[in-house]
Formats: C-alpha cells, structure tokens, sequence
C-alpha cells in the first residue's frame, strides 16, 4: 500500500455531529417540528448509527401516537435489543439536556443535508473510478 492509499483509507467521511446532536435535541425540546424535519431528513441521513437509531425511534413513536422524550425512546430502544447501538440512556439524556433550544433546527437539517450528499457524491465517485480501473 502506497502513501496515498493509505490516507485515503484514513479520511473520515463529510459528517456534522454537533448539528446531528443539535436536530434530535430539538425534537426533543419541541416534538411539533418532527414532521417538518421528516420532509427533508430520513434516518439515512445521519452519519452516526446511533443518531439515526434515535430519529428512527422517534419517527416511530410519532407514527404511533406516543409521546417523544428521552424515557420513550430509550424504552424502544431497549425493547428491541438497540438501546446500547444507540449510545445508552444517558446518551440520549445528554443529547437533550445539551441542547438549549430548537430554534435552529431548520439551519441544522440542511447541514446534516449537505454533508449526507457530499458522503454519497464521494460513494458515486469511488464506485465510478473503481469499475473505470
């Protein structure tokens, strides 16, 4: 393996934790805007498992009619056995309480946005120059 080989295979894919963190958080503070991030964010989205774990169970528990907060979440979680995959109970907790308002949730989605596109622009080139060699 040559040099650029080597960083290539140590580069870290386009993510923004802070806005993951920031947009569940948010739906935290104000379920009501759950819909709205529905529209544009799916849970492929997110490039940490665990978040997308997270927005997966509080789609879920919307879909359902049950209320989303951390309790919720972390009991659905457990009940299917992803409650660990998902960072924990207290993960989910300090993804709340580290988050001190929802007013920018529209500006975070479109972050998680841009960077799941440029990941899979990054996907496309690579599979690209991998069948062109």
């Amino acid at each position: 393996m040559n040099n650029e080989e080597l960083i290539r295979g140590l580069r870290v894919p386009p993510h923004n934790m802070l806005s993951e963190t920031a947009v569940l958080g948010a739906i935290f503070l104000k379920p009501s805007i759950l819909p709205m991030v529905q529209e544009k964010l799916s849970p492929s989205h997110f490039y940490r498992e665990a978040h997308s774990r997270i927005y997966e169970t509080m789609c879920a528990l919307k879909k359902s009619g049950n209320p989303i907060e951390p309790a919720s979440v972390a009991t659905e979680l457990e009940k299917v056995d992803k409650l660990e995959q998902a960072g924990g109970t207290g993960y989910i907790y300090q993804i709340m309480q580290e988050t001190a308002t929802a007013a920018g949730w529209k500006y975070h989605v479109n972050q998680i946005l841009d960077t799941a596109t440029r990941r899979e622009l990054i996907t496309i080139a690579s599979n690209a120059q991998e069948r062109l060699f």
